[in-house]
């Protein structure tokens, strides 16, 4: 198995090679290679900026054809791999803004 079908296999999802060739490129990833456990967390970490791009995806239908995803299920997947690796800045990506009053 090579590095970019691990990518695949992580997704769960069907994108296009290029996304999958970009992602692995950013993160320094040699498409090519042949996937070893040792590259498990740099492949689950190249997975989750490609997973929340598909958050703004809008919903496609043409003719008889339509392509929508499961957001809650794409942010579920986020969450997971966020979770597993500490990765905070992915498990919240909304800022909470709240006041505080000083009478």
């Amino acid at each position: 198995m090579t590095n970019k079908e691990a990518l695949i296999s992580v997704l769960q999802v069907s994108v296009s090679d290029n996304v999958l060739e970009k992602a692995l490129l950013d993160s320094g990833i040699t498409s090519g290679s042949t996937y070893t456990a040792a590259d498990a967390e740099n492949i689950d970490k190249c997975a989750i900026p490609i997973l929340q791009s598909l958050l703004s995806q809008p919903n496609t239908s043409e003719g008889g054809y339509s392509i929508s995803f499961d957001r809650n299920a794409v942010q579920a997947r986020i969450k997971m791999l966020a979770t597993k690796y500490d990765l905070i800045d992915y498990l919240d990506p909304v800022p909470t803004i709240s006041t505080k009053r000083i009478w």
